[in-house]
């Protein structure tokens, strides 16, 4: 009955996180740095066998890291929607020259 019931919790959890984020960026940053900090009492937390010695320090630099980057963004004012789809048009356009090489290989080589 347990499983279930975390189930439902971390459910409803996560619906509530994924509303709450499209309204505030920060929650995010919130977010990773308070897993971040669980990363460095995980060991006294939880107790799992299969979860590498290195992997705690290592989840925690990650998070902690990648919540300074966002809110520094944040805090210089940057667009992350507009800034997301540059990312992906240049991805995009990367993947094409990538596929025209490709081709162009392909072509050589017959």
């Amino acid at each position: 009955m347990l499983p279930y019931v975390v189930g439902i919790v971390l459910s409803i959890g996560v619906a509530l996180f994924a509303r709450l984020v499209r309204l505030d960026a920060w929650i995010i940053v919130g977010a990773l740095a308070g897993h971040g900090v669980q990363d460095a009492f995980h060991g006294h937390i939880v107790a799992n066998a299969g979860v590498p010695a290195w992997w705690p320090a290592w989840c925690l630099a990650y998070d902690v890291g990648a919540a300074a980057v966002l809110a520094w963004f944040l805090m210089r004012g940057v667009d992350l929607e507009r800034s997301r789809c540059a990312l992906a048009r240049s991805v995009e356009k990367q993947h094409n020259l990538t596929s025209q090489i490709r081709a162009d290989i392909v072509g050589a080589t017959k």
